[in-house]
């Protein structure tokens, strides 16, 4: 993967498409967060609420883990810089939150 073209020149992009379940497959949407976030309160803290992780393009021993706001939070804040998601990202590692 040519890093470079995707994040300098953008010459390249990154896609992702949805399959069946596989059993080593590090990522899902809805459903609970990675295990980690157990302890962080996000839903109450921020009114934050668990979307989606995936196996990070760039680095295979990453993942990334997308939070997002109440709905109307969201579509009040639906533009960059305002944009109100959180991402975080963080080691791979096999969770016990993981869908079966």
């Amino acid at each position: 993967m040519d890093i470079e073209r995707i994040l300098k020149t953008r010459e390249n992009a990154i896609y992702y498409g949805i399959g069946e379940y596989q059993k080593d497959c590090f990522g899902w949407v809805g459903g609970n967060a990675p295990a980690c976030f157990d302890d962080k309160y996000l839903s109450d803290k921020d009114n934050l609420y668990f979307y989606l992780t995936f196996q990070n393009p760039l680095n295979p021993n990453k993942q990334i883990s997308i939070f997002t706001p109440e709905f109307d939070v969201a579509l009040e804040y639906n533009t960059y810089p305002d944009c109100k998601l959180l991402l975080v990202v963080k080691a791979k590692v096999i969770d016990i939150n993981t869908p079966k």
